[in-house]
């Protein structure tokens, strides 16, 4: 399995378009084959700093996800609302 997070930290004043931006992202994203979850959490602390927590079957279905229509219009819409780059975190879940 793999796990990515997508940090985003969204600009005041654009937090809610950016939210608009996401929901099509999500409800596409959630019927692709291999993806488990994917889910937009706010942080407690900070309200503008949002993370995108996702779980893939395998790193095949994370590149199609990444190669969707969906996903790459997402890409090119929210850069105007970010303070910064999309930080970007790939994991593979271990078995123990």
């Amino acid at each position: 399995m793999i796990v990515v997070t997508a940090k985003m930290k969204v600009k005041p004043d654009a937090k809610y378009q950016f939210m608009v931006e996401t929901e099509p992202l999500i409800k596409h994203t959630r019927s692709e084959n291999g993806c488990l979850s994917y889910n937009l959490y706010t942080d407690i602390d900070d309200p503008n700093l949002l993370v995108m927590l996702e779980f893939w079957k395998d790193m095949d279905s994370l590149d199609a996800h990444m190669d969707s229509v969906h996903f790459k219009a997402f890409g090119e819409a929210i850069p105007k609302y970010l303070v910064d780059a999309i930080d970007i975190s790939k994991f593979e879940a271990q078995e123990v």
